[in-house]
């Protein structure tokens, strides 16, 4: 039976994000967890301009990207029983038909291998390989939406103004200039008084 590196990694779970239900629980104890090993690789998305005449490039970093991360393992009938050492029959075939479930409902979920990996995002497939009813080889794709660790790179946003802000201006602009006419009319009123 395969043994975890750590405790960090005893378990990995897919949970329903908008519901906090589990959907499934890989667990060592249980003798279903991935295979040793999953790439987690984590790129920039960016835009690079090369203009005529320079040599340097113009690049536009947009934040970071994940790329789908990929588990293998086994579902055996015999490892399921865990420490007791008795097969559970069908275990396999259930794990399986668990595992089309949660790609089949297309839901958010996060996937956490203990603490050491915690991602949100979608199965994107599973691949069950059929060697007997009770030993199920079995490949994973998690397709990476969000991560946890992930920094935000954005520019602030400027607040336009709104119909109601430009109202607001164009009233105060009438009323100042409706003021700045009284005033005139009363200075040429007494112009004309003094002249006279």
């Amino acid at each position: 039976m395969p043994e975890a590196a750590s405790n960090d990694i005893a378990q990995l779970v897919l949970k329903d994000v908008a519901t906090g239900a589990i959907l499934v629980t890989l667990a060592e104890a249980r003798g279903s967890m991935p295979e040793k090993g999953a790439e987690v690789a984590v790129g920039l998305r960016k835009v690079v301009n090369r203009y005529p005449g320079n040599s340097a490039t113009s690049t536009q970093v947009m934040g970071s990207e994940d790329e789908p991360i990929e588990f293998n393992g086994w579902f055996r009938d015999a490892w399921l029983g865990g420490s007791l050492g008795v097969a559970v029959e069908d275990g396999a075939l259930e794990l399986v038909d668990t595992m089309n479930r949660a790609v089949r409902a297309g839901k958010l979920v996060e996937l956490a291998w203990g603490e050491l990996l915690v991602r949100r995002g979608f199965v994107d497939k599973f691949v069950a390989i059929y060697h007997t009813r009770g030993a199920i080889k079995w490949r994973l794709t998690f397709e990476v939406s969000e991560a946890d660790d992930a920094d935000v790179i954005g520019t602030p946003t400027v607040q336009s103004a709104t119909a109601r802000d430009l109202t607001e201006i164009l009233e105060w602009i009438t009323y100042y200039a409706e003021l700045s006419l009284d005033v005139a009319t009363e200075i040429n009123n007494v112009g004309h008084a003094l002249v006279a």
